[in-house]
């Protein structure tokens, strides 16, 4: 029959299919936004689907919809919007309206109950500030800051009973073709902690599997024309450089002229003008495929990755239609867990709720 699971900030569904994948019944799941709604809608027909802010959805509504008593969630899951939380925003933290909703999280949660929870952000989520103009501790009591939202967050799923486990994951190191950093947070009733998923590839290879790469992903995939194109200033540029470079594979008159003011960035900067390789995991797939700071130019041809390119990088079924323009399915594609780590952590709950409830 399987366990029962309730989907918080659903998006375009690539977090549920690994859950579901991992065995869990999604009876329901929460979502707003209205091209994900329109995915889901198409896709995610065993899930009830709630089109609604989860700042207006209560734990009664949720739980008559899913069809569940309290008591009867063995999980809740779901990724807030990242957006002020991630380098790609302005990293507003909780200052920011969306980065408020990781407390409707908690709501849920508390109201509900279930056995287990999942909580995923994006990597940086690790060490933001709840008011960053605090003064910052000195780097080793980094995790003991008060000010930090996980810390937070923290000492109010401890209130309510759940043991914690939490830290960075990487989804290369559980077979995705993709190197993604999400920052996971899982909860239970007991006072035993839920472990992460023992990692089944890694760079070397060696005792496990080596990782899974871009062209694994892509290279033998049919030709699919939905994607964007350069402009010719930005391929002048991307022609010059080889698979696995970016701009500093140009010569220092071509990085002048290429990069301008941005030569005085700080970091290393390596998502501009940059060429995915075949022979490496994809870099963390964003909303976009050609912003300037985070380029995925294909390997081998002079564009950027297709929707396609970018569905199959996350593992989605060759079946999942998403819906909108093509601007708004590389949004939720971007936006989406990579589907094996969701998986991995899934199985890991799974067999915690079996062995301990």
């Amino acid at each position: 029959m399987g366990l029962n699971a309730i989907s918080l900030f659903t998006g375009a569904g690539g977090l549920d299919i690994g859950i579901s994948k991992a065995g869990f019944n999604v009876k329901a799941c929460v979502e707003n936004d209205k091209h994900c709604v329109s995915t889901l809608k198409e896709n995610a027909s065993h899930s009830i689907i709630i089109d609604k802010s989860i700042k207006d959805v209560s734990s009664k509504e949720l739980l008559e919809k899913a069809g569940l008593k309290k008591g009867e969630v063995d999980l809740i899951f779901g990724g807030p919007p990242c957006q002020s939380f991630s380098s790609a925003g302005k990293m507003r933290s909780i200052t920011d309206s969306r980065g408020t909703l990781i407390f409707d999280f908690v709501r849920l949660v508390e109201e509900i109950k279930p056995k287990t929870f999942l909580f995923e952000n994006v990597k940086q989520f690790r060490y933001i500030r709840a008011d960053p103009k605090k003064p910052k501790p000195h780097f080793t009591k980094r995790d003991s800051d008060s000010n930090l939202v996980i810390n937070i967050l923290r000492k109010k799923f401890e209130k309510l009973g759940y043991t914690l486990n939490w830290g960075v994951l990487n989804s290369a190191d559980y077979g995705a073709p993709q190197k993604r950093e999400r920052t996971i947070i899982m909860g239970t009733l007991i006072d035993k902690k839920v472990s992460f998923p023992t990692k089944t590839h890694s760079k070397e290879g060696g005792l496990v599997k080596k990782w899974r790469t871009l062209g694994d992903a892509i290279k033998n995939l049919k030709q699919d024309e939905e994607g964007m194109e350069y402009n010719e200033k930005r391929k002048k540029f991307l022609k010059l450089i080889p698979p696995g470079g970016y701009w500093k594979n140009l010569s220092p008159e071509l990085q002048k002229e290429a990069m301008g003011a941005k030569l005085k960035l700080g970091g290393g900067k390596t998502g501009f003008f940059r060429k995915l390789s075949y022979f490496q995991p994809s870099p963390t797939l964003c909303t976009s495929p050609k912003q300037p700071g985070t380029d995925m130019c294909h390997p081998g041809k002079l564009r950027p990755l297709t929707v396609a390119e970018y569905a199959a990088i996350q593992e989605f079924p060759k079946s999942w239609a998403f819906q909108g323009n093509t601007i708004q399915k590389y949004k939720q594609i971007g936006n989406a867990v990579p589907i094996r780590l969701a998986n991995a952590i899934g199985k890991e709950i799974k067999s915690h709720i079996e062995k301990h409830f």
